[in-house]
């Protein structure tokens, strides 16, 4: 999946779980750390 630059950590999830992924925050919130637009040790996952 290719996140868009401006997409927000919320879109990047609904997008995932969209397409039918249950662990879409979790999946979304790894994507953003690995493209360096969060910092691991600041995101935090409910």
């Amino acid at each position: 999946m290719e996140l868009d630059k401006d997409a927000s950590f919320e879109s990047v999830v609904d997008r995932l779980e969209s397409q039918g992924l249950v662990h879409g925050r979790a999946i979304a919130l790894g994507l953003l750390v690995r493209a360096g637009r969060l910092d691991a040790g600041m995101a935090q996952c409910p």
